[in-house]
């Protein structure tokens, strides 16, 4: 993993403790300084002194390393020590907020809450980036604590349709080919090779990349 501080760079996974920034990319990712910003501050505050953002620890100019970049990110998201989740379009609310949605289920569906609308969980990039962490927190488009996944595993599930016991621990090891499929065609890319290069990690294999073969 290629990860950046202030006058250091790692190449190969890093073994200590780190910080990842999950998020939906914008029309101009570029003014999204702000972004990283307040992830590399909460980041800090929580006593992490590495962080990884794919916006800015990706050189896409190398297609060596944009190669190992997507090969390798599953395993980066596994062994993360937290995962902060940026929900550029979600409102202030509260993770007793959102359980209280599955606890009406019958009154009310997931889908009539903001935070289960969030483009976030239509990307296919953001499939094994919510499989894979243990530790995972959402954040509003405040940047205001929302709920850790660990709180909200039931309606997390039956939003998204993913097993609770694969939200849980991350295991995939007993999920059939098929099913994790079927999480797949729930979501889109932009690029049409990411539709496969985004499962690369969930079906636990590895691949050399060629965009622009459709």
């Amino acid at each position: 993993m290629l990860q950046f501080t202030k006058d250091f760079e790692f190449i190969g996974d890093y073994s200590g403790p780190y910080a990842i920034l999950s998020h939906t990319w914008e029309k101009d990712e570029k003014a999204g300084y702000d972004k990283i910003r307040q992830f590399c501050r909460l980041a800090a505050v929580d006593g992490f002194s590495h962080g990884w953002v794919d916006t800015c620890c990706i050189d896409k100019a190398s297609s060596a390393e944009l190669s190992e970049a997507i090969n390798s990110m599953f395993r980066w998201y596994k062994h993360v020590t937290r995962c902060y989740v940026y929900l550029a379009d979600v409102p202030d609310c509260q993770g007793a907020e959102i359980n209280d949605v599955h606890v009406k289920w019958q009154k009310l569906s997931p889908v009539d809450h903001p935070f289960f609308r969030s483009r976030w969980f239509s990307r296919g990039w953001t499939l094994q980036e919510l499989i894979a962490p243990f530790d995972l927190h959402f954040y509003s488009s405040t940047w205001t604590a929302v709920a850790a996944k660990k709180d909200i595993v039931y309606p997390l599930s039956r939003i998204t349709g993913i097993g609770y016991h694969v939200l849980k621990n991350g295991d995939l090891s007993y999920v059939p080919v098929s099913e994790r499929m079927r999480w797949a065609s729930l979501r889109s890319t932009t690029r049409i090779e990411d539709t496969a290069y985004s499962l690369l990690g969930t079906f636990e294999v590895n691949l050399p990349l060629l965009y622009g073969e459709g």
